[in-house]
């Protein structure tokens, strides 16, 4: 489905952001006639009708300036998060090749090296 905003009332990133929100995806639960797949169904005359509180376009740009930030925010809280798991990972893997659990030095086996990049590849998924 497509549709074009006035966009001297509202920014087409504003009203996705409120789509997508908590409000907004219990609205299109609510007024959905079924599902398609995974997806709710809707028609044009629900979409028509979804009430989206319409600040002034300067505080629906502050709006989304906010949340971007959040966002960048929580990606860089989440890489510190993963550096500081990885670092504990390796420690460990360590840890075991110095106590030799990691098996034996037999050609036929893959290095230590691989099988720690197995094992970070392995947490990071």
């Amino acid at each position: 489905m497509k549709g074009r905003v006035n966009e001297e009332l509202v920014l087409a990133e504003y009203m996705v952001l409120w789509i997508n929100s908590h409000y907004g995806k219990k609205y299109i639960k609510q007024n959905a006639t079924g599902t398609a797949g995974n997806m709710p169904k809707i028609n044009q005359k629900v979409v028509k009708n979804i009430l989206i509180p319409l600040p002034p376009i300067q505080e629906q740009i502050e709006i989304m300036r906010v949340v971007e930030q959040t966002n960048r925010k929580d990606i860089g809280v989440n890489i510190v998060n993963a550096s500081k798991s990885l670092e504990i990972i390796k420690q460990s893997v360590l840890s075991k090749a110095f106590r030799g659990e990691l098996g034996t030095n037999d050609p036929s086996e893959e290095s230590a090296i691989e099988l720690l990049k197995e094992i970070l590849q392995e947490q990071v998924k």
